[in-house]
């Protein structure tokens, strides 16, 4: 097994509006905040869902309906200073039915969103 040790340094929450894009939203704090590495977390409302299965190649899906998050949570860290944001995503429709995978670029949000991320720094 192999692990790091961090302290959250920062948190941050953010209301994200109709129409913004899930991931473009987590990334644009993230540069902004000069975010290194973190958690994040969101819940709320999509028009729009794009995930997928990894399983040995992705197999996205796009649901465009009214749906709810009822958990959404990733990480975020850089490698070669570029930004990579990794998360998976649950959410119901309106029959309760669930669904989930790895969050893809894509998803917008409905009503409202509501994001956290909690900066961290790693600990030698």
């Amino acid at each position: 097994m192999d692990y790091e040790c961090a302290k959250v340094n920062r948190i941050f929450f953010a209301r994200l509006s109709e129409g913004e894009d899930l991931i473009e939203a987590v990334e644009k704090i993230a540069e902004k905040e000069k975010i290194e590495f973190g958690v994040f977390f969101v819940i709320g409302t999509l028009k729009k869902a794009v995930f997928g299965f990894y399983s040995p190649q992705m197999r996205p899906v796009t649901m465009e309906e009214p749906l709810e998050i009822t958990s959404c949570i990733g990480n975020i860290s850089r490698k070669d200073e570029k930004l990579k944001v990794h998360a998976h995503i649950n959410i119901t429709d309106s029959k309760f039915h669930c669904y989930g995978g790895h969050l893809l670029s894509g998803c917008e949000i409905d009503r409202v969103g509501e994001l956290a991320i909690l900066e961290l720094t790693k600990q030698n």
